[in-house]
């Protein structure tokens, strides 16, 4: 597809990210603006908007700033497979219209009153980048649907397949019981699915932060705990309720946890019911992956079976008529919430830290719970943790 736009009306790539980041708090101001005060859109519509939104400044600060003209290709490939990838299950194409009218509507009026010789190159720029997300968008989804057609004798055999395995997923859950066995759950699920590695994190609501919970490292997962604001495809699955596909994780993750446990792309599926519990991790240990949607329809099917058992897990586990905490283990309940260590618990309740050690212990038992990050999210939903 050849662009309209003409080479002299170009401007750098440094030059238009600039003017994104040093406008983006007034026009992120203004898309909110204009979502909430449009009466057409619906609650879930308003949502999506708004995540894309995020997503979409957040893209624009990550990606690396090509300076010359020739090179600004580069920054938009960068810029649509940063957005795109982790936005394909929220995005339809009336979607993406409107998002991109709304953003248009946001920035008009800041580029106008930019006074230099750059207003048009601008608007041609802003243009082409919208012109070209939905052309990228239907190019992703037009290839989807062409390999869907090129395998259409086998897809009644797909189908059958892709039943089966949810099918196995559920006997699987029925015949599992407590906390204890989602770990057990987890490492069966990415062998049906084919990949070879499975994580999950917590959501902890006080607090507004992911915590590690289980993993092929549980030291390193332990240690895990970020503001939730941190991991936009995290938050972007957690409202959207679908899963998201990242296939750079470098532009979202701390380089330290890339490194740690040798990421090159996965699939993020949150887990929830009545409440929301958190987030499955799926990928292939140093491997890339390949985005299939298809696969976003099964992972969501996961999540949500995940999530209904965990409500049964806390449904169980509240009728226990043997739970009892004791003052003293409430106490180290509130502050093991509040991320102290052992060390600090010690201080502050002018204990030993072997004695802290055995009110975890006998907390663990008390919840059936691996570590102290699952203590404390089974605490909030038992309501222990307000």
């Amino acid at each position: 597809m050849k662009r309209v736009t003409q080479h002299n009306e170009r401007i750098s790539a440094n030059d238009l990210s600039l003017f994104l980041q040093s406008q983006s708090t007034t026009i992120e101001k203004n898309i909110t603006t204009f979502i909430v005060f449009d009466d057409s859109l619906s609650e879930e519509e308003q949502v999506a908007l708004q995540t894309l939104s995020d997503s979409l400044f957040h893209s624009f600060s990550k990606v690396k700033h090509h300076l010359y003209k020739e090179e600004i290709d580069l920054f938009y490939q960068q810029f649509y497979e940063m957005w795109l990838y982790p936005n394909l299950s929220l995005l339809t194409n009336a979607r993406l219209q409107t998002f991109s009218f709304i953003l248009w509507k946001s920035m008009l009026p800041l580029i106008l009153k930019m006074k230099t010789n750059k207003v048009m190159p601008v608007i041609s720029s802003i243009q082409e980048i919208l012109s070209h997300l939905m052309a990228t968008y239907n190019e992703q989804i037009h290839l989807s649907k062409e390999q869907s057609l090129s395998h259409a004798d086998l897809s009644l055999k797909q189908t059958f397949k892709h039943t089966t395995l949810i099918e196995e997923i559920d006997e699987l859950l029925i015949r599992s019981n407590g906390m204890n066995d989602l770990i057990h759950i987890l490492k069966h699920c990415e062998k049906l699915l084919g990949f070879n590695r499975s994580s999950f994190y917590s959501y902890i609501p006080w607090s507004k932060e992911v915590h590690g919970v289980i993993g092929a490292e549980p030291a390193k997962m332990e240690s895990i705990k970020e503001p939730l604001h941190a991991l936009k495809p995290l938050k972007t699955a957690m409202l959207t309720k679908k899963p998201v596909f990242i296939k750079n994780p470098a532009q979202y993750l701390d380089e330290k946890y890339i490194k740690w446990f040798n990421i090159k792309s996965f699939f993020i599926i949150p887990v929830f019911d009545r409440t929301f519990y958190g987030w499955l991790i799926f990928d292939n240990i140093g491997e890339e992956l390949e985005f299939k949607p298809e696969m976003i329809n099964i992972l969501e099917k996961v999540g949500d079976r995940i999530g209904i058992y965990l409500t049964r897990c806390d449904k169980e586990f509240s009728t226990e008529p043997h739970l009892h905490i004791t003052e003293r283990e409430m106490n180290v309940l509130h502050l093991l919430a509040e991320g102290c260590n052992n060390k600090e618990i010690a201080e502050l309740l002018h204990l030993s830290e072997h004695t802290v050690k055995d009110y975890i212990s006998n907390l663990m038992v008390k919840f059936d719970a691996k570590n102290r990050a699952q203590i404390v999210a089974i605490g909030f939903r038992k309501g222990y943790v307000k």
